[in-house]
């Protein structure tokens, strides 16, 4: 199944989706011990306000990597601002992933090194318009 961006989700069903992030950001609260620090419903709401573009796939893997440190220790309790800094730095990542790749792809369609023909295939094909003249 493909993930589906929140923004489309939320337009399905917008008590759903918040729903889903709701119960994300409340196990992340849990885990790290953060109940006085912000709430589940608080976080849910500002991901899906400031994150409408990621997919839902996206939105728990950022949690996760969080969690795990992915992006930095995480000292004393867990803040709203935590984790936004954690999509942001996500979405620099994933930004700069697709920036080179659009670049790969487009120094690989003009990259002529690995279509130049060797002469020997290159007299093959001109030889019989040779013999056309």
């Amino acid at each position: 199944m493909q993930s589906v961006q929140i923004s489309k989700a939320e337009r399905i069903d917008r008590n759903g989706t918040l729903a889903v992030l709701i119960q994300a950001c409340g196990e992340l609260i849990k885990k790290t011990g953060s109940q006085e620090t912000c709430t589940a419903s608080d976080m849910a709401n500002t991901i899906l306000n400031t994150f409408w573009n990621f997919k839902i796939d996206e939105i728990v893997l950022v949690l996760h990597w969080g969690l795990m440190g992915r992006f930095g220790k995480l000292y004393g309790k867990l803040t709203e601002m935590v984790v936004i800094d954690w999509f942001n730095q996500y979405d620099e990542k994933r930004d700069q992933q697709i920036e080179d790749e659009h670049i790969a792809k487009k120094n690989a369609m003009f990259d002529r090194s690995e279509r130049t023909m060797s002469t020997e295939t290159a007299w093959k094909v001109i030889t019989p318009f040779i013999k056309k003249l």
